[in-house]
């Protein structure tokens, strides 16, 4: 009787243990970091690979490779940030701006021209999925952390399904029609991030938030994989950074990364045109 008692109450612990399965040591900057890094490599060896006279080997694969780390985590973020942020709207409004402002590197580095309409950077597809959360909380009637809970568009729970499958695919499809990176299926995986993910509040469980926010970037992952080729499965290894991840923000890097953008594309571009491995003359194009 009495080890039945000691069971039973080292079960109860464990269970209001928030903590329990290791205590969080990843924040929001870290992820950020991560992100930027693997990117940067990833776009290094992409650019090289496009414009490389010589065959690629095996060092061409590992940076495509781990470049795949980086969407996901980006993904990720995007969702947690439309849920904290005070004005969804303003979001999604920088993301056009650095959508727009980075257009002309992302087309420098990767199609050797300014304008390419055939391939848009990675800001448009993040702003699909902002557009798509943001269009089903208006109809769902939550706001978000900070804003009161508002009555439903639609009350309906039929009329409001079909709502948010409208929503999901008219911001789907005009990922595909834009020819964004990663398109659709970026896009899916940036929903899929923010509805299974569980914020957690002040008395809430660590644990069950880990399991949800784990769960819904694994089914974004797989997402990815089966709508923009199985090498994006190798991001599956973000998994273990997301179940350490506290929900804390970490250093101020806010702007960071919208100014990042743009200029290492930009940079990238000129480094291989000036070393000669970029075989584009841009002062041509400006004739």
């Amino acid at each position: 009787m009495t080890e039945m008692n000691a069971q039973q109450n080292a079960e109860v612990m464990y269970k209001s243990n928030p903590n329990r399965g290791g205590k969080p040591f990843v924040d929001g900057a870290f992820l950020k970091i991560l992100a930027i890094v693997t990117m940067l490599i990833d776009h290094i060896t992409a650019v090289y690979g496009s414009t490389s006279m010589v065959p690629l080997g095996t060092g061409y694969q590992v940076g495509r490779g781990i470049g795949r780390i980086a969407f996901p985590i980006f993904c990720f973020l995007l969702a947690e940030g439309f849920y904290y942020t005070k004005s969804r709207w303003k979001y999604l409004g920088r993301l056009l701006i650095f959508a727009a402002v980075s257009e002309i590197p992302f087309d420098m580095a990767f199609s050797g021209t300014f304008v390419d309409p055939t391939y848009q950077n990675v800001f448009f597809t993040l702003f699909f999925g902002g557009l798509a959360i943001t269009l089903m909380e208006l109809v769902e009637g939550d706001r978000g952390r900070g804003h009161e809970r508002t009555a439903p568009v639609v009350h309906n729970p039929v009329l409001r399904a079909l709502l948010y499958i409208a929503i999901i695919f008219g911001c789907a499809i005009g990922a595909e029609l834009l020819y964004t990176d990663y398109g659709a299926g970026g896009v899916c995986t940036i929903i899929v991030m923010y509805v299974l993910a569980e914020r957690k509040k002040p008395e809430g469980d660590l644990f069950r938030t880990r399991v949800a926010n784990t769960l819904g970037f694994a089914l974004g992952v797989l997402i990815l994989g089966l709508t923009c080729g199985t090498i994006e499965f190798l991001a599956a290894v973000d998994i273990v950074f997301i179940w350490f991840y506290g929900g804390k923000r970490g250093w101020q890097l806010k702007y960071f990364f919208y100014a990042f953008y743009p200029v290492h594309l930009f940079i990238i571009a000129l480094i291989f045109y000036g070393t000669g491995v970029f075989n584009v003359d841009y002062l041509t194009l400006l004739r």
